[in-house]
């Protein structure tokens, strides 16, 4: 899948995808294994993150994008860390 298609339902203004695997350019797969999530709208935040989490993404944030995840009981570090 091209990593700027989108398959499914027009979705609002501002809306971020993320997408499961990136192709490099020898057409093979590259598993996601970090993501950065800074959002003004938490909701579903919380739904987000322990979602991918259970896909074995670390997750890195900041500020009150990272107090909302820590809040949901998903571990999160700051981005410092990357």
């Amino acid at each position: 899948m091209d990593p700027g298609t989108h398959h499914g339902p027009p979705a609002p203004p501002g809306t971020t995808y993320i997408i499961g695997q990136w192709h490099d350019r020898g057409g093979g797969d590259l598993p996601v294994e970090r993501a950065l999530i800074s959002v003004s709208d938490k909701s579903g935040l919380g739904d987000l993150a322990r979602g991918l989490s259970k896909l074995g993404i670390g997750i890195y944030s900041t500020g009150g994008t990272m107090a909302a995840i820590s809040g949901a009981g998903v571990p999160v570090r700051p981005v410092e860390g990357l």
